[in-house]
């Protein structure tokens, strides 16, 4: 056999198996086979199995097709349809903030601010009303079809377009009240004033609140 193949002992007390250098106490180059291991007093006989479970089922609570809540954080997340994994801030080129998770096409949280903003479909920028004329981006929420903020708890509801329901919690089946701010399409919520205006999507700027358009 060669050297390599054999017992060493070096001048530290270390003792290599297969190897001429033995680097730990027991140094092995090639399998250890036996009927168990002990780490101290862990002992074991085999290895436990570990099961990846999807983070759909996991860690969150969908509420519709790909918005799911995780239930640590209370944070809004989009699921990615395949392989079924949290799109999150960290995707390259989402936004050009930090910080912010994206919901669905265009709808992003801000991590530092729990608000929810516009992205422009084309450049992935956020429309945030900074220009001349309208509303800074941090006292606005934008929201979709169906979609409810509760003004007491700032947690997000959808609401059936049908029966006008909501569809999650405090508990299924709860009707739409006042505590409620319900939006649809470009309308959105001026934080402070609780008042809905429509919000121009082609030249980014906000609409009276009394009549669409003016």
């Amino acid at each position: 056999a060669s050297a390599g193949d054999l017992l060493t002992a070096n001048t530290s007390g270390n003792v290599g198996i297969g190897t001429i250098t033995p680097a730990q106490k027991l140094d092995v180059n090639g399998y250890i086979k036996g009927s168990g291991l002990c780490i101290g007093t862990d002992c074991k006989t085999a290895w436990n199995q570990v099961v990846v479970v999807p983070v759909a089922t996991a860690s969150t609570t969908c509420i519709t097709p790909n918005y799911c809540i995780t239930p640590v954080t209370d944070i809004i997340y989009n699921l990615a349809a395949v392989p079924n994994t949290l799109r999150s801030q960290n995707t390259p080129g989402t936004t050009n903030e930090s910080n912010v998770i994206c919901l669905s096409v265009n709808y992003c949280i801000v991590a530092a601010t729990n608000k929810i903003y516009l992205l422009d479909a084309a450049t992935n920028a956020i429309r945030s009303q900074n220009t001349s004329g309208t509303v800074g981006k941090s006292k606005i929420i934008c929201l979709s079809t169906n979609y409810c903020v509760s003004t007491g708890t700032d947690i997000i509801y959808t609401l059936d377009a049908v029966t006008n329901i909501l569809r999650s919690q405090p508990a299924p089946g709860v009707s739409a009240t006042s505590p409620f701010t319900c939006s649809t399409v470009n309308y959105c919520v001026i934080l402070g004033t609780n008042k809905t205006y429509v919000y121009d999507a082609q030249v980014n700027t906000l609409r009276s609140q009394n009549t669409p358009g003016t």
